[in-house]
């Protein structure tokens, strides 16, 4: 039916509409005259008029709203449109476009649209549309634009051909901004590349594997395991390239984290070039953003060298435990089988250990001696001085060389030198002691023994160990010089402080002669200085005990006496004799004339210390009395007589006693 075969129906139809309105008028009409005729018509012909114009509303209405569709539709649509004739000149374009590009609609009409595509995607756009006008299906390209203020940005261009109402052949474009998506693709990339550059610097073995068990990412160095590049491996399974039994239980283990979803580590291993190699593999299962698992990645170390090591230290702490507790038995052995006794106390002097040796000097089983306090052994002397040094030791942490009596079970009574160190806790309080004890008993015995042969012969005795300087003195050595016992000290540093500054010469060349092996013994007789002040002579003797393989002396022993006494009566003695020497000399002398008077000394000159001794040598004291009032030696008093007898060039007591007078020293 052709467009006016239509136009005409609808025209019968819109009659008979208006026809229908005026039925009431119809009736009339074979009786009307022809003016009610012409009426009639006109009235028809105004309804359908009317009818016309309620049509035309309604179709102008609905073309409005098609026209806001189409705006909607085209105009603001999110993708740009745009139409382009075969000679690739821009015919019809939407506000989207427009917008894309910063160009008004009006401007791009006409104009090339190659214009707008960037410089080195131009040829794409040119083999596109003219595949395009060859009939080819339509094309989808992604390429760069041009804004008008030259920024480029990227683009999906999706084009196809087609007729337009004049039968031309056009191309339609949509165009899509795919700035953002290239930009984050660049940055997925960027990512991914770093991401490989730092699995391919792994030293560990890195891969991931889909739910079927291929690979789809792997290491430089898988790759370089397997023996492939890595772009080869891709898309394969194990079993390409592993033994079947070593490839299917590593994909046992893959599927396992399948199956729970949590991650695992394994020890794995694999046959390579190299030989066997033994893998801790630690796998994890990877998910989509539902969370569902897509692939399982795995991360494995070559630990073979490891195992190896592991094995070697493994051999070795058997091979250590071995040793030491061999060593602990032998150290078990030396403890228990010790020359000497060993115990520990606890901080009440509870006993907590001992050794087999103690118990057999003493006499008691273990039962009978562990567990009980210590001083339940020991004599009631011992016992008070043990109580009375305990304190002490728990405070210094030690003691040394200390002398206590046992009562052994036979009853017996021995003495045991001890030495005790105390173990502290992490506070630094004292826990429990590590105690010796060296039973002295014979020695003791003989040194009593000694000490009764030394006190006869008024002797005393030192002991020196030479490399540390230790030094020992007996009792008698420190009383004769008044101190207490031990109250020297116990370094020869001590001693030597005492020393005469005009014999520190000859007691160290004395006992270097001996030291040198010069002399097979030591003799030296020196002053030392007595702890009230004055000057005591002794005789020390000595003898070179011990030296080491190279004869360097190691120790030494001796005696010292005083004989401030015998060198007193050898003063005396040889005073005496001198002025006997000289009243026979003046015996023997022919009287001669007088000699002229000798210079008399004036008393101004002579010291108040001198000044004394005159004074008591005039009152008619000894040597020894003058040294006893004056509180010096008995030499050093001697000392003074002979200076000032010399000095006042007077050879007798007399011509002393007569120059006091003339010098008002004494009253007559």
């Amino acid at each position: 039916m052709s467009p006016s075969d239509g136009q005409e129906k609808r025209s019968v139809l819109m009659r008979d509409c208006a026809e229908a309105e005026l039925t009431s008028d119809r009736v009339l009409l074979t009786t009307a005259l022809p003016s009610e005729m012409v009426l009639h018509e006109l009235q028809v012909h105004q309804i359908e008029l009317k009818m016309q114009n309620e049509e035309l509303q309604r179709r102008q209405v609905e073309l409005d709203a098609a026209n806001k569709r189409y705006f909607d539709l085209y105009d603001l649509a999110p993708v740009g449109y745009c139409t382009v004739s075969d000679a690739g000149l821009i015919l019809q374009s939407n506000l989207t476009l427009s917008t894309m590009l910063g160009i008004e609609r009006s401007a791009m009409v006409t104009q090339p649209f190659s214009r707008l595509i960037f410089g080195d995607d131009i040829d794409r756009y040119y083999l596109m549309t003219k595949a395009l006008l060859k009939g080819h299906k339509a094309q989808t390209i992604e390429l760069r634009m041009l804004k008008n203020d030259g920024t480029k940005f990227w683009t999906q261009l999706v084009t196809n051909a087609t007729l337009d109402a004049d039968g031309a052949s056009v191309l339609r474009f949509v165009l899509n901004d795919i700035s953002d998506h290239k930009r984050q693709d660049q940055l997925l990339v960027e990512t991914e590349n770093k991401l490989q550059a730092i699995l391919n610097q792994s030293p560990s073995l890195v891969y991931v594997l889909d739910l079927s068990g291929r690979f789809t990412l792997v290491n430089q160095h898988l790759a370089a395991v397997l023996g492939q590049p890595g772009d080869a491996i891709l898309g394969k399974t194990r079993e390409d390239f592993l033994p079947k039994a070593i490839a299917d239980q590593h994909h046992a283990n893959d599927l396992k984290i399948a199956r729970t979803g949590q991650p695992t580590t394994f020890e794995e291993s694999n046959d390579e070039p190299t030989g066997k190699r033994t893998y801790l593999s630690t796998k994890f299962p990877l998910r989509d953003q539902t969370g569902a698992i897509t692939a399982i990645c795995g991360i494995s170390t070559d630990i073979t060298d490891r195992k190896a090591h592991e094995a070697e230290r493994e051999q070795y702490r058997v091979d250590l435990e071995e040793r030491v507790k061999s060593r602990m038995q032998q150290v078990l052995d030396l403890y228990d089988n010790a020359p000497c006794g060993y115990h520990s106390l606890s901080q009440d002097g509870v006993i907590t250990r001992v050794n087999k040796t103690e118990l057999d000097l003493l006499g008691y089983s273990r039962e009978e001696y562990e567990g009980h306090r210590i001083v339940e052994f020991m004599t009631p002397e011992s016992v008070q001085a043990f109580q009375d040094a305990f304190p002490r030791v728990l405070e210094t942490g030690r003691v040394r060389n200390a002398e206590f009596d046992f009562v052994c079970k036979d009853k017996s009574i021995r003495t045991f030198s001890v030495n005790a160190d105390f173990v502290s806790n992490s506070v630094g309080s004292p826990q429990h002691s590590l105690s010796t004890m060296v039973d002295i008993t014979e020695r003791k015995y003989y040194e009593q023994r000694l000490e009764l042969a030394l006190k006869g012969a008024d002797l005393g005795l030192w002991d020196i160990h030479i490399p540390s300087g230790e030094l020992h003195l007996s009792a008698r050595v420190c009383s004769m010089l008044g101190y207490t016992d031990g109250g020297i000290g116990t370094h020869i540093g001590d001693l030597n402080k005492l020393v005469h500054p005009e014999d520190v010469l000859k007691q160290q060349a004395a006992m270097d002669a001996a030291k040198n092996g010069d002399l097979p013994d030591y003799r030296v007789e020196y002053r030392l200085r007595h702890k009230d002040g004055y000057w005591e002579w002794v005789r020390s003797r000595g003898k070179i005990v011990a030296r080491d393989g190279n004869s360097v002396p190691l120790r030494a022993v001796g005696t010292m006496k005083s004989i401030s006494q015998e060198k007193r009566l050898q003063f005396e003695g040889a005073e005496l004799l001198q002025r006997i020497e000289s009243l026979i000399k003046d015996f023997d002398k022919v009287p001669e004339a007088a000699a002229p008077p000798a210079e008399v000394v004036p008393a101004n000159v002579i010291g108040l210390r001198e000044q004394q001794v005159i004074q008591l040598i005039a009152a008619g004291c000894t040597t020894a009395e003058i040294g006893k009032r004056l509180g010096i030696s008995s030499y050093t008093a001697g000392t003074h007589r002979r200076n000032l007898m010399r000095k006042l060039n007077l050879h007798s007591t007399a011509e002393l006693t007569r120059y006091a007078l003339t010098q008002k020293l004494i009253v007559d």
